[in-house]
């Protein structure tokens, strides 16, 4: 059944036009060493836009076949992905090396929780759910801000999501329903992965590492996690590459994987996680999420700015 879901998978994509590689090992399979000796499938690779012309508004359906639900500020199958916030993303030519273009992400001055026009852009990928049973999957993704970037007090950038769509803005995860691994740069750049998880299901070990709640404050009482402020830093006037791995914990158990490498070094390493309480919440797919905040004012830019994109790859096993 297993080897029928994969040929699908890698049929459709074939279809949508992304880069695959057949497993060589079943995807599934868990061992002592599970960052190890598993087969993978590359679901999409993006590594540039040149087959778009610059000006142009990327479509997301034809791009990363992105769903329509909670996107904003993005265009899925040439409409708007809601009528109140309209696409801004926009292919432009990568200055750091002409012969390539690249996503912008326009963000106007005074916006903050992507709940404005113009404060960024947001959408959701589903492919992983087509896989029943994986318990891993690698997102690469490359990021620039320009050296006059202002990081303000912070803002999002992409991750991975499963399950339903209910894990961010402040929504407190269960075990059965989501959760979803976008990262965040903090004031003067610095980095950390900003985790909605069900907390209460975390070891008061992990708990601690999470900042932004008072001391004492339990598990059970946390939304999310922002875990290890300030272990890396974004740098301005480069690309920064992003590599983040996630390995989903066996049934009920803290197990689960995290480890994220920045330029190509490894900055977080969790291995005591719960994604969830069973394999009712799967992987599903790419969070695309860039904005400023926070969700309040005080995060948003003084002055229009923007966020390049490039170098999208989701692995279905680990890289």
């Amino acid at each position: 059944m297993h080897n029928m879901i994969v040929h699908q998978l890698f049929k459709s994509a074939c279809v949508a036009g992304f880069v695959l590689a057949r497993p060589s090992l079943e995807l599934e399979r868990r061992s002592d060493n599970p960052l190890a000796g598993h087969g993978s499938l590359r679901v999409f690779d993006v590594n540039n836009f040149n087959s778009l012309s610059t000006g142009q508004a990327p479509d997301m359906y034809d791009i990363f076949a992105a769903e329509k639900d909670g996107c904003f500020g993005a265009i899925r199958d040439h409409s708007q992905c809601t009528p109140k916030k309209r696409n801004h993303n926009i292919i432009a030519q990568n200055r750091m090396k002409t012969s390539e273009n690249i996503m912008k992400v326009p963000i106007l001055a005074g916006t903050y929780a992507g709940d404005q026009e113009g404060s960024g852009s947001q959408f959701y990928t589903n492919q992983l759910d087509s896989l029943w049973g994986l318990l891993a999957a690698t997102l690469e993704y490359e990021v620039y801000f320009d050296d006059d970037f202002d990081f303000a007090k912070g803002g999002k950038l992409p991750g991975v999501h499963g399950g339903d769509r209910s894990c961010s803005g402040g929504y407190k995860a269960r075990g059965n329903d989501c959760f979803s691994t976008r990262l965040m740069w903090r004031e003067n750049g610095e980095g950390e992965a900003y985790l909605y998880l069900p907390m209460a299901l975390q070891s008061d070990n992990f708990c601690e590492k999470c900042s932004g709640y008072s001391k004492g404050t339990t598990c059970d009482e946390m939304t999310y996690c922002s875990l290890n402020r300030a272990s890396f830093s974004f740098i301005k006037g480069q690309w920064n590459k992003i590599k983040m791995q996630v390995w989903m914990n066996t049934d009920g158990n803290q197990d689960g994987y995290w480890n994220l490498f920045h330029n190509e070094k490894l900055v977080m390493n969790e291995n005591s996680l719960t994604y969830r309480i069973d394999d009712s919440v799967p992987l599903s797919g790419m969070f695309f999420s860039t904005f400023f905040g926070g969700g309040s004012s005080d995060y948003a830019p003084d002055y229009d700015t923007h966020i390049d994109f490039k170098g999208f790859r989701l692995t279905a096993g680990i890289i």
